[in-house]
């Protein structure tokens, strides 16, 4: 016959074992997931030109920096030259102001008791004079500094790292400066993302930081982690969508790709909403 204190002990170690088997319990999510580049661009022309070069084809791997398409820049150095002209010629003005300025100030300006030896107009005019070339030498400046870089823009650079899939120019076509004419298209592939459903009854299983085991078919399989529960239900699907970063070094697996994701979820816990 259990003695009540060893029938205690007995029934208090049960309760213990089955509350950490509870806690330590985690169930296992599937779903299927669509692969994007983390970033994604439609690379278009800030100046209008003809195309020269285009340095590049579809599925070239580039570096940031990296010259893709080159406009003819024989326009754009002409107007920098002429800019530069611009700003020496101002620059000539505003010395020849300053010395005028000052002969004046010395005839104006005259010690106490004496007569200035010109009209205060022809001072005010020789002041007025140099702060009209300060402004215009403020304004040369700015002149060539954006000549300069519409001739520099003439250059198109790859924004970041990643690879070309899409090309829209070829040498000899003149394109406009602007969003709407596109020459190329760049996606980031060295990192990338996979979003994925999880039903809306499920919430309560998984959590931001939970791993996910992504397999993608013919590239291999990947653990990682759920970065992102997006805050939003789906009205008509009654799911909601996940995000986990994928690394891919190899560019194996490419942007639109489906792939098998398996979430290792941790228990439900009951919580008051």
């Amino acid at each position: 016959m259990i003695k009540p204190y060893l029938f205690f002990l007995l029934v208090t170690l049960s309760v213990s074992t089955y509350s950490l088997q509870a806690e330590n319990e985690s169930t296992t999510l599937y779903a299927v997931g669509t692969v994007y580049p983390q970033y994604k661009s439609a690379l278009s022309s800030q100046v209008a030109g003809r195309v020269t070069e285009v340095y590049v084809e579809v599925g070239d791997r580039v570096k940031k920096g990296s010259p893709l398409v080159k406009l003819d820049p024989i326009f754009f150095e002409i107007n920098v030259a002429q800019k530069g002209a611009a700003l020496a010629h101002a620059q000539l003005d505003l010395k020849d102001s300053k010395l005028q300025l000052e002969r004046m100030k010395k005839l104006w300006e005259k010690p106490e008791g004496e007569t200035p030896s010109i009209p205060q107009k022809r001072f005010d005019d020789a002041k007025m004079a140099y702060d009209q070339a300060v402004i215009s030498i403020k304004q040369a400046m700015v002149n060539l500094k954006k000549a300069k870089t519409e001739r520099d823009e003439a250059l198109i650079k790859a924004p970041f790292d990643g690879v070309i899939t899409e090309r829209y120019v070829d040498p000899g076509v003149a394109i406009a400066a602007g969003p709407q004419t596109k020459v190329l298209e760049i996606q980031s592939q060295d990192l990338l993302y996979v979003e994925f459903p999880i039903a809306q009854i499920e919430l309560g299983h998984i959590q931001e930081g939970d791993q996910v085991l992504i397999e993608a078919e013919g590239v291999g399989k990947s653990l990682e982690k759920i970065d992102r529960i997006y805050p939003q239900v789906d009205i008509e699907s009654r799911t909601i969508k996940c995000r986990a970063y994928i690394h891919n070094p190899s560019l194996k697996l490419k942007p639109g790709a489906l792939v098998q994701v398996q979430v290792l979820a941790a228990a439900v816990k009951g919580e008051a909403l």
